[in-house]
C-alpha cells in the first residue's frame, strides 16, 4: 500500500473492523467513480481494509449509488 494518502494511523489494521491483517486492502474512503476521471488512484484517500470489510462496502456503495440513481428526475438532463 502506498502510504502517500494513508489516513488511518495502523496500516495493518482494518479501518472497519480493527482485525490486524498481514496484506491489507486499500479501501477507498470515497468510490473511485467519484472522482474526476483520470485522478491517479495515488492520489485517492484511503483505508486499510481486511478482504470481507472490503468487498461489503463494495456492495453498500453499488447499492446506493442505484438509490441515487433511482431519484433523478428523467426528465432532467444534464
Amino acid at each position: 500500500m502506498k502510504r502517500r494518502h494513508h489516513l488511518f494511523p495502523n496500516p495493518l489494521a482494518c479501518a472497519y473492523c480493527t482485525q490486524m491483517v498481514s496484506r491489507p486492502e486499500a479501501e477507498h474512503v470515497f468510490p473511485e467513480s467519484w472522482y474526476p476521471d483520470g485522478t491517479p488512484s495515488a492520489e485517492m484517500a484511503f483505508v486499510p481494509s481486511c478482504r470481507d470489510c472490503n468487498h461489503f462496502y463494495g456492495k453498500v456503495e453499488e447499492r446506493l449509488g442505484r438509490i441515487l440513481l433511482m431519484c433523478v428526475d428523467p426528465r432532467i438532463t444534464p
